[in-house]
């Protein structure tokens, strides 16, 4: 009888522990969210423009690569 209350209230105890682990992990990811906007915004600020779309190479790099 003690044992499965003990076993229980481990599991309870690991619940918990996996719920704070997953708000933290969504907290920072928000962060992480946010921080990145502020970076775009001062990016684009000092004329660095860094969007995967508008990258593109010049064909005297890839010819001087090879």
């Amino acid at each position: 009888m003690k044992k499965d209350k003990t076993l229980k209230e481990i599991l309870q105890g690991m619940l918990e522990l996996i719920e704070k682990l997953k708000k933290c992990i969504d907290v920072q990811t928000d962060l992480n969210s946010y921080r990145l906007e502020d970076w775009k915004r001062m990016d684009k600020d000092f004329g660095l423009y860094l969007d995967d779309e508008e990258m593109s190479w010049p064909d005297d790099f890839e010819e001087e690569w090879e």
